[in-house]
């Protein structure tokens, strides 16, 4: 004789409250945590990598992006503060000693070879000299500022993007509740803190929640035979 086994929950239906999975909320985003905090400054590429591969993207595709991303933020922005050093003085002069005084010397610039180099004045010669150091125009000086600034805005915007994306995701697998103003102004005025987030609670995913339920749900039936 063949039983058909069928599940049972002993007469009645599952408790509502075993099928609803509860809202959660994510760690302060100061908790100290070393792990995630160290991890987090020191390899940011490395975070974004891992918490996509949580959510079932690949890990180097974003590991390559937000690293190519960042090394270009910081060339472009590393090439600012040295063009703003850079900038030649307002005019050209085709010799620096011509100059007699201190305030006409240094206003000047002259070309030598192929490089523009400012004018210095020395007090104890009284004297005004070409320097060594290599100086940009003004109308070359404004291009070269723009182009890496717009290279540094892109690179950084992107960066941003990536990382709130990657936080949109896994709230709402998490079913955890969301706000986009909230996920920016955490990435944008904390974000190493808002990385080491998102790194303590990649382990909680929304399929590791529903398994747990599963399992809930299954621990209740009991199978009922059938004579068949």
């Amino acid at each position: 004789m063949d039983y058909l086994h069928l599940p049972d929950y002993k007469g009645n239906p599952p408790p509502e409250s075993k099928t609803t999975i509860s809202v959660k909320k994510w760690s302060s985003l100061f908790t100290p945590d070393m792990e995630s905090c160290c991890l987090s400054y020191i390899m940011p590429c490395h975070v974004i990598g891992k918490v996509s591969k949580r959510l079932n993207k690949s890990y180097s595709a974003f590991f390559l992006l937000y690293l190519f991303l960042t090394i270009c933020y910081y060339i472009s922005a590393e090439q600012l503060i040295t063009i703003v050093h850079m900038i030649c003085p307002n005019k050209k002069t085709s010799y620096c000693f011509q100059q007699l005084t201190h305030d006409t010397c240094t206003n000047h610039y002259m070309l030598i070879g192929d490089d523009n180099v400012g004018c210095y004045y020395d007090y104890d010669y009284s004297i005004c000299y070409a320097g060594d150091k290599t100086c940009i125009p003004k109308e070359k000086y404004n291009t070269a500022l723009w182009v890496n600034f717009i290279i540094g805005s892109f690179a950084i915007g992107s960066m941003y993007t990536i990382h709130i994306y990657l936080r949109i995701t896994l709230q709402r697998y998490q079913t955890v509740p969301k706000s986009l103003m909230k996920n920016i102004c955490s990435v944008m005025w904390c974000n190493t803190c808002s990385l080491a987030q998102m790194y303590r609670e990649k382990q909680n995913t929304f399929f590791q929640q529903f398994s747990t339920l599963n399992e809930e749900i299954n621990s209740e039936r009991e199978p009922l035979q059938v004579e068949v």
